[in-house]
C-alpha cells in the first residue's frame, strides 16, 4: 500500500466545488496563493487555519493531514521509546513508573492506528 499524501486539502477543496480565493476568504486569508502553497505541501497551515479547513470540509485533522499525521505519529513514537529508555535508567520509583506506564500506553495507542491503516 502507498503511503498517504501529505495532505488532501485540494481534494476536498475541488469535491466542495470551491476555488482557491473562495476557501481563502472562508480562511480569512488574503488571497488564494495561501491555499495554493498549503495544497502543494509548501506550507503547514497554523492550527486555527487547520481548525478551520476541518470544520469547513467536516473532515478530521489526521484524515485531512494524513501524511502530516503519520510523520508525526513515528516521531512521537520514536521519542516516547527514547524517553522510556532514559526513565529505566534513573530508577524505579512510583512517579518514574507513573510515567512509564503512560508513555507505554501512549506507544500502544500509536501501534495500534498504524495497524489499522
Amino acid at each position: 500500500m502507498s503511503p498517504p499524501l501529505q495532505q488532501y486539502l485540494k481534494a476536498h477543496r475541488k469535491k466542495a466545488g470551491f476555488s482557491q480565493n473562495d476557501v481563502a476568504f472562508l480562511l480569512g486569508k488574503k488571497s488564494g496563493s495561501h491555499v495554493s502553497r498549503f495544497e502543494q505541501s509548501k506550507t503547514i497551515p497554523d492550527l486555527c487555519t487547520s481548525l478551520s479547513y476541518q470544520i469547513l470540509f467536516n473532515v478530521p485533522l489526521d484524515t485531512l493531514f494524513a501524511g502530516v499525521n503519520n510523520e508525526v505519529e513515528i516521531n512521537v513514537f520514536r521519542r516516547t521509546a527514547q524517553l522510556i529508555s532514559w526513565l529505566e535508567q534513573k530508577g524505579r520509583s512510583p512517579k518514574i513508573m507513573r510515567r512509564i506506564d503512560y508513555l507505554e500506553e501512549v506507544a500502544r495507542r500509536i501501534a495500534v492506528t498504524n495497524l489499522e491503516v
